[in-house]
């Protein structure tokens, strides 16, 4: 028969269908709440709920950028510790061991930008 038990859902899978298809069409599932198309305005409401919910959640969106920012507030915990930010890679503390890996691959990275450390 096709009777809906839970109405909820079906509205739920009813927007990520609509999600499926606006990706398939557009070649990305980034709908937003700016976009001019009227037949998106409800499909952008329905992600930025879905968006809310997971953050509420604790949900991270992006796993580079949460280790990056773990490493960087551990970086100013080790300045607050220690009075500098110049974690070495020969630091015996082998808890600072991941945290000079970080440092190293920040400082060639900004160096593989052009950076002047000494300007």
């Amino acid at each position: 028969l096709g009777f809906c038990w839970n109405a909820n859902e079906a509205c739920w899978k009813r927007n990520y269908l609509e999600l499926c298809s606006f990706k398939a069409e557009r070649g990305h599932p980034h709908v937003s709440s700016a976009e001019r198309d009227p037949r998106y305005a409800s499909l952008a409401s329905f992600v930025v709920s879905q968006r809310k919910a997971y953050v509420a959640l604790g949900f991270c969106w992006n796993a580079n950028e949460a280790c990056w920012k773990r490493n960087y507030l551990e970086l100013c915990s080790f300045k607050a510790e220690r009075g500098h930010p110049h974690v070495s890679s020969a630091e015996r503390d082998p808890r600072y061991a991941s945290l000079a890996s970080f440092v190293v691959s920040q400082r060639k990275a900004y160096v593989a930008l052009g950076f002047c450390w000494n300007a």
